[in-house]
């Protein structure tokens, strides 16, 4: 059972560098269309309008591809001011804890992020801009992204021996 485990840590891990590799891309991207843009608006007066859209879908989507590895390498958001006064096993206790609490949150998120998805797709609703971007695949990657964290929450939880910064 143990080495199952390992295995789906692993994976889990692997998917999650993968995710935030495509979030790399995507800011490559981003930053290659949006010099182009400014030197098309300012040399030949012809600004790219799609860029602005674009941009703004980008920065979603590396925020939802970026965070599962957060959750897998221990390096979201937390308060040390607690934790930093406990022992050892207060430690522990306020880490187990907290990664029930986000992989809970994370769920939730994916949960009304799928209601809202599929409810997109079904009245086929599209983003008001001139892409008319159909709102589902951008309400995905929140799915996609919330899922990734919560299961890397969950597995912070289980395998406490993860959750040390001295590994960082």
């Amino acid at each position: 059972m143990k080495v199952v485990f390992e295995k789906v840590v692993m994976l889990n891990e692997r998917i999650a560098k993968y995710l935030t590799l495509i979030a790399g891309i995507i800011i490559m991207a981003l930053m290659f269309t949006i010099t182009i843009s400014a030197l098309s608006r300012h040399f030949l007066d012809r600004p790219m309008a799609w860029v602005t859209d674009t941009s703004t879908y980008a920065l979603l989507f590396v925020t939802f591809l970026g965070a599962p590895l957060l959750a897998v390498e221990n390096r979201h958001i937390n308060v040390e001011m607690l934790p930093a006064s406990l022992g050892r096993r207060g430690k522990a206790v306020v880490q187990f804890v907290t990664n029930l609490v986000s992989f809970a949150m994370s769920l939730i998120i994916a949960w009304f992020a799928l209601k809202t998805t599929l409810q997109a797709y079904t009245e086929h609703e599209v983003d008001t801009n001139i892409l008319a971007t159909p709102m589902y695949l951008l309400f995905g990657i929140i799915v996609v992204g919330a899922l990734f964290m919560a299961f890397s929450f969950l597995i912070n939880a289980l395998q406490p021996s993860r959750n040390s910064k001295d590994k960082q």
